[in-house]
């Protein structure tokens, strides 16, 4: 192939490219706006139903959690573990998710496992319990 050829697929094939990715991106915004404008009822309904001082929303790269404080005998179980496990993290997640829905949170976890932990980060946080105490560091 002449050069002039290299380039011009070079730039049909990038062209290309950024098409199906910008058609991609079209695709996935009305799904992540109606996921946001969810998240942001379910966190209004949430702080007039406990307050605003025990719901928070968590950003994910897959989208927004609602949490409130999980109950003290979830926090009290989770705070007396040594070397707490995935599922440890999944039963105080669970245990203070208010929105998605499980299931709609278990997918958002198998599709980008990172998630779990933002949103268990997030429930720590709102519990007042500082991830150094998790570790066992100062």
């Amino acid at each position: 192939m002449k050069s002039v050829e290299v380039k011009t697929k070079l730039a049909a094939l990038e062209a290309a490219r950024l098409k199906r990715q910008e058609e991609r991106e079209q695709a996935e915004e009305e799904p992540k706006m109606l996921h946001r404008v969810s998240a942001l009822e379910a966190l209004a309904s949430a702080e007039e139903k406990h307050g605003a001082k025990v719901v928070r929303m968590v950003e994910t790269s897959s989208g927004e959690v609602v949490v409130k404080i999980p109950h003290e005998a979830i926090m009290n179980r989770f705070s007396d573990l040594d070397d707490p496990k995935t599922s440890d993290f999944d039963t105080l997640v669970m245990g203070s998710l208010v929105f998605p829905g499980a299931e709609k949170f278990t997918e958002m976890v198998e599709q980008k496992p990172g998630v779990r932990m933002a949103v268990a980060k997030g429930v720590l946080d709102l519990s007042g319990f500082r991830l150094k105490e998790l570790s066992g560091k100062s």
